[in-house]
């Protein structure tokens, strides 16, 4: 379930079995919340998705369908599990 539309306010997704795993540290949401909270935006939510070619095509669908604008980022490069 989509959470309400706050104003003002975007969705992030952050994508890699590498960050679910806990081998790597996010540091997406810290920079791009902080680039959006400096220009005044908010974060109405983020979700952290793994590497699941059927997975990420169900939730960008879900996603897109929602009326926030979303930023999607992830990975640590162009790997061999890397579906985005």
């Amino acid at each position: 379930m989509n959470a309400p539309v706050q104003a003002d306010s975007f969705g992030i997704i952050v994508i890699g079995d590498e960050i679910l795993s806990g081998r790597r540290r996010d540091r997406h949401f810290d920079a791009l919340g902080g680039m959006l909270r400096e220009r005044g935006f908010g974060v109405a939510w983020l979700r952290i998705l793994p590497d699941d070619p059927e997975y990420l095509a169900s939730e960008f669908t879900r996603t897109m369908a929602a009326p926030n604008p979303v930023f999607c980022c992830g990975g640590i490069g162009a790997t061999p599990d890397d579906h985005t």
